[in-house]
């Protein structure tokens, strides 16, 4: 597998809980933007749309100028999205979300850093990898997980299937099931709105099975805890916001040490 540097920019209070108790991995019905999980279908749906207009409206110019036409009707195609399917889905799927760079992003620190204590922790991909595959063994999940290079598309321009996303790192060892829901909207989750395209996301995506769940079952879990199993090597480096007053920097060093991780603490540039 590809190994490079990835980056996280989060709350103080996020970064504590991550020292104490592991990476948290949210389930993706928690993320606030609207087109998880649906936007390549929806892409597909309005580009169709799109054609379907163009096509009626020639049709009607043939038949405004007299010409004959065969016993057919171009109607517009039912839209592909299963809104409550996708939903049901994302209550048993798992995603963690990094910055493909090692160097800083004022973008990045401007939506994820904006309080002044906020920091960036910087890993690799091989590292984020092995603390799943910890946790899988010990906790003997069955998922389906797959890390991927996120591609972004504007919906309605048909590109969505042109580019296929590049996966770094595939585990599909388990005795698992697809459910059309997980079909639907696990693949989804490699695709983003083009608005996004700043964020340059590696995607770890994690995806319980559906086969034992009753349709529409919640989840009781707000997400996942990986224990942090190489404290010495996780945290390549970590940096603080470029609004943190001179002390944060210790303060941080403090509770690195209380937790016991070791790592190259700097000030944002």
């Amino acid at each position: 597998m590809e190994n490079f540097s990835i980056t996280r920019y989060m709350p103080f209070g996020y970064f504590v809980s991550l020292l104490k108790n592991g990476l948290f991995i949210p389930k993706v019905s928690s993320f606030d933007d609207p087109w998880e999980g649906r936007i390549h279908h929806y892409d597909e749906y309005l580009y169709e749309m799109k054609n379907v207009k163009s096509l009626n409206a020639s049709r009607q110019k043939r038949i405004d100028a007299g010409i004959e036409l065969p016993n057919t009707q171009e109607e517009p195609m039912p839209e592909r999205i299963n809104v409550k399917s996708a939903k049901w889905a994302k209550e048993w799927i798992y995603a963690s979300c990094w910055h493909k760079e090692n160097e800083e992003s004022q973008a990045m620190w401007k939506v994820y850093g904006t309080d002044k204590t906020s920091v960036a922790i910087e890993t690799t991909s091989s590292e984020l990898v092995e603390i799943y595959k910890s946790y899988k063994t010990s906790n003997a999940l069955e998922c389906i997980t797959f890390l991927w290079e996120v591609i972004y598309i504007l919906p309605g321009t048909g590109t969505s299937a042109d580019v296929e996303p590049k996966a770094l790192y595939k585990d599909t060892t388990s005795q698992w099931h697809w459910n059309p829901a997980s079909v639907s909207t696990f693949g989804q989750l490699s695709r983003k709105h083009r608005a996004y395209s700043f964020e340059k996301e590696i995607r770890l995506v994690i995806s319980e099975s559906l086969e034992t769940k009753k349709v529409d079952e919640q989840n009781k879990k707000s997400g996942l805890y990986l224990p942090i199993i190489n404290k010495g090597d996780f945290l390549k480096a970590v940096y603080v916001s470029p609004g943190a007053p001179v002390s944060f920097v210790e303060t941080v060093q403090d509770v690195m040490q209380k937790y016991g991780f070791g790592s190259d603490v700097r000030r944002s540039s």
